[in-house]
């Protein structure tokens, strides 16, 4: 590998700070759609509501939440979805479907205005804001936007895992990669030389720094082989500076939800934070544990019943079957769930 520096074509101006379309453009596939979605609704609906007699509150605000509940809930906002848009927009009529019903449904509970027509407007609504929204996202994706730059301290087996994992499973639809590497950190992984995953650069004489301002970099991911060459003066410089410094397997985690197991290290789960479960975080679970419980466990209670009276009919035992398991601390508790083999089957 040459001893040069970063190439002419990683040597953009170093700014200071963003711009907006910069912070716009680094948005995760997520948090991207979620915001043209917001926006083709924040402009579409209005008209709708023009349309339809009446200027009640509840309808107005409770569709719009329930049709971008309904994409969550469909998926819509996961990346492989996001990369499909034939895909993607198969199931937009479903959630604007999904969610003008459910907004239909809440609002005759609760006695609110809307009904039938607004459902309908509605629905129609979602359906053409949310076909613009992807048609938009792919429009914006094909011209190079929602990617993220990352500089990778090393460019051994741990930084092509790295890569490889970016590509197909990380939260945004691109990366721009470059592998800062030096001799102390061990080989370069032959699958990164040709530089089609990102350029294998030395570290520059300015340091860690130095390379990310030029680059500018949106963090930097330490996945060395080898450690013990590391300088971390350099790496304190670039947090100090404001630039994220991240551990390999706390970025993995943070990035792509998971875990990498097979190089799992004792230190990182002893000091990771992943343990910490603190008093408002018990509350909430708890809090939300019951609240979706009670709702699922109402409305689904017409078909328990039924599932119920047709055990009894079939064999005359018990319909529920009990039995004692244990819980977190080594508790005991009794599960009930209804019985789907003869009685004493155990």
């Amino acid at each position: 590998m040459p001893d040069t520096l970063l190439p002419q074509r990683l040597r953009p101006a170093a700014a200071p700070g963003w711009s907006l379309p910069q912070r716009l453009a680094s948005l995760s596939t997520g948090r991207a759609i979620f915001l043209l979605d917001l926006v083709t609704v924040a402009l579409l609906w209005p008209a709708a509501l023009l349309l339809t007699q009446g200027g009640d509150a509840a309808p107005a605000v409770l569709h719009p939440a329930a049709y971008l509940v309904s994409l969550y809930a469909l998926g819509l906002y996961r990346r492989d979805v996001a990369l499909e848009v034939r895909r993607s927009l198969a199931r937009v009529p479903v959630a604007a479907t999904a969610g003008a019903l459910a907004a239909a449904v809440v609002l005759a509970v609760l006695g609110a205005g809307g009904g039938t027509g607004m459902a309908v407007r509605a629905a129609g609504c979602f359906l053409v804001a949310g076909v613009a929204a992807r048609v938009s996202f792919d429009l914006l994706r094909r011209r190079g936007l929602f990617s993220r730059a990352l500089l990778v301290v090393g460019a051994g087996r741990r930084a092509w895992d790295l890569a490889w994992m970016l590509r197909k499973e990380g939260a945004y639809l691109s990366y721009r990669l470059v592998f800062v590497h030096t001799p102390e950190l061990g080989e370069v992984d032959p699958r990164l030389e040709d530089g089609g995953w990102g350029a294998v650069v030395n570290l520059p004489a300015d340091g860690f720094l130095g390379a990310a301002q030029r680059f500018r970099a949106d963090g930097i991911v330490v996945a060395p082989d080898e450690r013990r060459g590391l300088k971390l003066e350099g790496l304190l410089a670039c947090k100090i500076a404001g630039v994220p410094v991240l551990q390999y397997l706390s970025f993995v985690e943070r990035e792509i939800r998971r875990v990498d197991l097979k190089r799992m290290e004792l230190s990182w789960l002893l000091y990771s934070d992943g343990f910490v479960f603190g008093t408002v975080d018990r509350v909430l679970k708890r809090t939300l544990d019951l609240v979706v419980s009670s709702t699922v466990l109402l409305l689904a209670s017409p078909f328990l019943l039924a599932a119920m009276l047709a055990i009894r009919m079939e064999d005359g035992g018990p319909a529920l079957y009990r039995q004692t398991r244990i819980t977190r601390g080594g508790r005991p508790f009794q599960i009930n769930k209804l019985r789907t083999m003869r009685v004493d089957a155990e």
